[in-house]
């Protein structure tokens, strides 16, 4: 068996790999016999070791292993384990690794192979790279982006260039800044913050190589905004602009640049950033004034959202008849919630033009056209949480709701006393506030 095993022809099919701490070399080879076939879940005996310069170089380094092959042959095993393979300078010539084997598993090396290892890790290099660092004093930089260059005796630094400069080699071959800049300015700092809008804007230092053609400031809810995100263009005042950012969304990180652009290009200024405010009663919001946030357990309520009433900023008449008198609509509904549902019935069953339902129903108002004449307890919110507080502008008169109480009456509130009580539908001496849900 023993001179079997020495005749035997083992084909390694090698692959080196190199982790990346501690220092080491993963290695590989499928092992065959002389017939091609599979040296199989079976205990192989290899000894490997590092030479310098040539194939029958000195050996730098020698370890000895015992790994098992698999089911396809292969082995695979880390190399570096022993002392000594730390200490290799891999910046010193050639080096070759060589493998002898043994197919019993003990020390009788009957296989050989030797290849050149053609490159070298760069986490081998770390090591000898930190030394060679280690050993050069280099000047302090004085500013962010400074670099430095060899003039032939010592180090020189190159002071930060502008935005949309770049290096270039001097004919005397030092490197120098080169190219037309952008114009550089600085971003205001954030004002006037709410929950949809902030004023910012931004201080021109330097138009650059030409005339600023735009400027502005871009926003994203993502760090360094640019032009492609969303953007305000604005005008210049004694080198300075202001920008008004609307349209944001409540309780929202947003990141601000100010932009300037001319014929090199785009400058941008530093970034800050805002969180808008969260939502609440009184604030000038989506079309009015919000007068209402819904809570748990209200229709239209959803957990981590923010959503409610908004009451319009201004009355939309007085001297306005409810309408339909001696009919019963059936528009009952008093709870929050309803004040849509009752207005929709009003106006599908009553043909009355210029009745309170209808002008709400009819509104448009900054940009919204979902008004609705507000339920009993809708219009009572607005009493309590706007009027109480100075919101809203409301006359100490009365108002009428959308809650019918029978075929001729319907709910009023007076905002001078505070209560809500019945009154004759056909009754033109109340006023009409319409209100929208978000």
């Amino acid at each position: 068996m023993k001179n079997l095993f020495r005749i035997l022809i083992i084909v390694l099919s090698s692959t080196i790999a190199f982790a990346q701490a501690p220092q080491k070399m993963r290695y590989q080879a499928v092992i065959r016999d002389a017939n091609s076939n599979l040296i199989s879940n079976k205990t192989v005996g290899i000894r490997i070791s590092i030479l310098q310069e040539s194939a029958s170089g000195t050996s730098v380094y020698s370890e000895t292993q015992t790994p098992e092959t698999n089911v396809n042959g292969l082995i695979s095993i880390e190399i570096g384990d022993e002392t000594g393979f730390s200490s290799i300078d891999w910046t010193k010539g050639s080096f070759y690794l060589k493998t002898e084997t043994d197919p019993t598993g003990n020390t009788n090396y009957t296989i050989t192979s030797t290849s050149q290892l053609l490159s070298i890790p760069y986490a081998l290099h770390a090591k000898t790279a930190e030394t060679l660092i280690g050993g050069i004093s280099l000047p302090p930089g004085r500013t962010k982006g400074d670099m430095q260059y060899w003039n032939g005796t010592a180090w020189v630094i190159i002071p930060t260039g502008k935005q949309g400069q770049f290096l270039q080699l001097s004919e005397s071959g030092t490197p120098v800044w080169a190219g037309s800049p952008f114009a550089s300015l600085t971003t205001t700092a954030a004002s006037s913050l709410t929950t949809t809008s902030v004023i910012t804007g931004g201080l021109i230092s330097d138009n650059g190589s030409s005339p600023i053609t735009k400027i502005g400031v871009c926003y994203s809810k993502l760090p360094n905004p640019d032009i492609t995100d969303s953007i305000t263009t604005d005008s210049i005042v004694s080198g300075s602009f202001v920008s008004t950012i609307t349209g944001l969304t409540p309780s929202t990180t947003y990141y601000i640049r100010a932009y300037a652009m001319n014929e090199t290009g785009t400058g941008y200024g530093n970034e800050i950033s805002i969180i808008t405010p969260v939502p609440k009663i009184g604030d000038t919001y989506l079309g009015g004034l919000i007068t209402y946030i819904f809570q748990s357990g209200d229709p239209g309520y959803i957990a981590g959202e923010v959503h409610g009433f908004i009451a319009a900023p201004y009355d939309q008449g007085s001297g306005i008849e409810w309408g339909c008198t001696g009919t019963a609509i059936g528009c009952s509904a008093t709870a929050i919630g309803t004040g849509a549902s009752n207005t929709a019935l009003i106006v599908a069953s009553c043909s009355t033009a210029g009745i309170a339902a209808k002008v709400c129903d009819n509104l448009i108002l900054n940009g919204y056209s979902d008004w609705f004449l507000p339920s009993k307890d809708e219009l009572i919110l607005m009493y309590n949480n706007l009027h109480t507080y100075g919101y809203g502008a409301f006359s100490y008169g009365h108002y009428w709701s959308s809650s019918e109480t029978n075929a001729n009456s319907a709910t009023k509130m007076d905002f001078l006393a505070g209560s809500a009580t019945g009154s004759t539908k056909s009754y033109t001496n109340k006023y009409v506030r319409a209100m929208r849900q978000f």
